[in-house]
């Protein structure tokens, strides 16, 4: 077993392969957001939010020093966030309406209505799309 295989996680491997390659991830699985409990839609939205953070910062260790970093914003006054490299941007947002909610997602290369991750390991094809692109 190579050091490289015990000090870095699958996804650190995933994106040093397509740094060097330039291997483009398969499209991210979307699906149709849909209305549910706005506390079940809150934890979506935290799971999603959570494992940003984890993978933003996996990418991060990767990237040579050359490439500028990708960063994780939340925004004020609502729950959001976006994910940044360059200027391609992953939006995640939690929509409401009464007592029901429901996540929305919005990449900047992409034009797309009513769709969110299907899980949150979607975030990882989501950041190695930024940083490939």
């Amino acid at each position: 077993m190579s050091s490289r295989e015990v000090l870095y996680t699958p996804f650190m491997n995933r994106a040093a392969f397509a740094l060097q390659t330039g291997t483009v991830p398969a499209e991210p699985e979307l699906v149709s957001s849909s209305p549910r409990s706005l506390a079940r839609a809150v934890d979506d939205w935290n799971a999603l939010r959570g494992r940003a953070e984890h993978v933003v910062a996996e990418a991060n260790a990767m990237l040579p020093a050359s490439m500028p970093p990708v960063a994780l914003c939340d925004e004020v006054g609502e729950l959001a966030f976006t994910v940044l490299h360059g200027n391609l941007v992953v939006r995640v947002s939690l929509a409401r309406s009464g007592a029901e909610g429901w996540v929305e997602l919005e990449r900047s290369w992409a034009a797309e209505d009513g769709v969110e991750p299907g899980e949150p390991s979607v975030m990882e094809d989501l950041v190695l799309r930024l940083i490939e692109r």
